[in-house]
């Protein structure tokens, strides 16, 4: 590989979660790139991240539990997440799916 594993953002916020003990996790609007791999996070919610299924239920499930606040870490990429309830704690450039983007870990601010 042509890149260090520190430099990877899965790594990189892994790291951070690892903090957490039993931490949960979204990918927010965007497809698993390996983050619930790295972080050994085990997905709890049914649309844990988004797919290439236009469904409506599936974006208003997750938007719902950023709302109630019902994960501890949100990762996002190429978006910021405006939410009262979380923090944006770390981000990372990196090459994703054909191109250059921005992933940000948010943390729920009541941990």
């Amino acid at each position: 590989m042509q890149y260090e594993l520190s430099e990877m953002p899965q790594y990189k916020f892994a790291k951070i979660m690892e903090e957490t003990e039993d931490a949960t996790l979204l990918n927010y609007n965007f497809m698993d790139g390996g983050f619930y791999t790295v972080s050994g996070i085990i997905p709890d919610c049914k649309y844990f991240c988004t797919t290439f299924m236009n469904d409506p239920e599936m974006m208003k499930q997750q938007d719902e539990t950023v709302k109630n606040g019902d994960v501890d870490y949100v990762v996002t990429c190429r978006e910021e997440l405006t939410s009262e309830i979380y923090d944006c704690i770390s981000e990372a450039e990196f090459f994703f799916e054909g191109d250059d983007c921005t992933f940000y870990l948010y943390r729920n601010n009541s941990l």
